[in-house]
């Protein structure tokens, strides 16, 4: 693929949508030329001199022409392109250039809701394409969506790990979900082996740290950030939710997200504000400062004896365990 030139072809046809040279190209190859096709796309559209942009131009006979195709055929502005280098250009066009109603942002957070923006986010960026091959797929398969939803209601409704680690263990095992073994091979969930019990907490883990938190998020706020410019355009206006904070802080509650941005962890940020809130000073739904010394009086004394030594080391500020 990198041969002759060849790899600078590729990535012209990435940017395309045409096939690539060889017939068959691994999901690793296929992403990478992916990868290389959308920084070029937003080097050029941006006039930015790079490396990339310069052997393109060199070693591809049809830079010009590609490079004229971009300028031609995006609607998309730099920013957005900048801020989803991982998505590709035609996607992001092709839902600029609907004519028809695109579907909304869910309002609400309730499984049905996240299950309908999956499912919208699956048709429009065409994850059957793009997100199901490799070792590592986004998902495999439609069907992938309704876990998905369930990690995500169970998420962004700020749920504690160990409550979702236990309820997905249930998911899986009521339905027949199917994990892989080590082998790759798919095998029924049972939740009386330890093993699949290891394998499924890593793997919710790792969904929602890669998955939640960074894929899906990214989608989102794209899909959100193309309809907001369709809807200005249009001269509408409209307030849309923010699950890109959503995915991100795993919750809607925005005290809670204000916490974490103190350097508060997650389960930490919900335990202040539903005990401890009365520390912190809110103004216009932003924490401008907190009273640390009395909250971590306050917690020494307190059956919190976990949070508070946990919110000392957060802290860097420790105090005398005795009264």
């Amino acid at each position: 693929m990198t041969n002759k030139g060849r790899f600078y072809k590729n990535v012209g046809n990435s940017i395309l949508g045409k096939p690539f040279t060889r017939q068959r190209v691994t999901e690793n190859e296929r992403r990478m030329l992916d990868f290389y096709g959308n920084i070029l796309s937003y080097h050029a559209l941006s006039k930015t001199d790079s490396l990339l942009r310069s052997k393109f131009i060199d070693k591809n006979e049809q830079s010009r022409e590609i490079i004229n195709y971009l300028d031609k055929s995006n609607s998309v502005p730099i920013d957005i392109i900048a801020q989803s280098s991982t998505i590709k250009l035609i996607y992001q066009n092709r839902i600029l250039s609907m004519q028809d109603s695109l579907p909304n942002i869910p309002q609400k957070t309730e499984y049905e809701d996240c299950l309908h923006l999956l499912e919208n986010l699956y048709d429009l960026y065409n994850w059957e394409q793009e997100e199901t091959g490799g070792r590592s797929p986004l998902v495999r398969s439609r069907e992938s969506l309704t876990y998905y939803a369930f990690l995500m209601n169970s998420w962004v409704n700020s749920y504690p790990l160990n409550v979702i680690i236990r309820q997905t263990i249930d998911y899986y095992h009521s339905n027949s979900k199917e994990i892989f073994s080590y082998d790759r091979l798919p095998i029924r969930f049972d939740k009386y082996n330890k093993s699949h019990i290891n394998y499924l907490v890593n793997k919710i883990i790792s969904d929602i740290e890669h998955s939640l938190r960074f894929k899906i998020k990214m989608y989102a706020k794209n899909y959100t950030d193309l309809l907001m410019l369709k809807y200005s355009v249009n001269e509408q206006t409209v307030h849309l939710p923010n699950w890109e904070d959503f995915l991100e802080y795993g919750t809607t509650d925005l005290t809670i997200i204000e916490l974490q941005n103190l350097g508060f962890p997650r389960h930490i940020a919900t335990f202040l504000k539903n005990n401890y809130l009365k520390y912190f000073i809110v103004e216009n739904g932003t924490i401008t400062d907190f009273y640390e010394t009395d909250l971590l009086e306050s917690l020494r004394d307190s059956p919190y004896q976990q949070e508070f030594r946990e919110i000392q080391s957060i802290l860097g500020k420790f105090i005398s365990s005795e009264k």
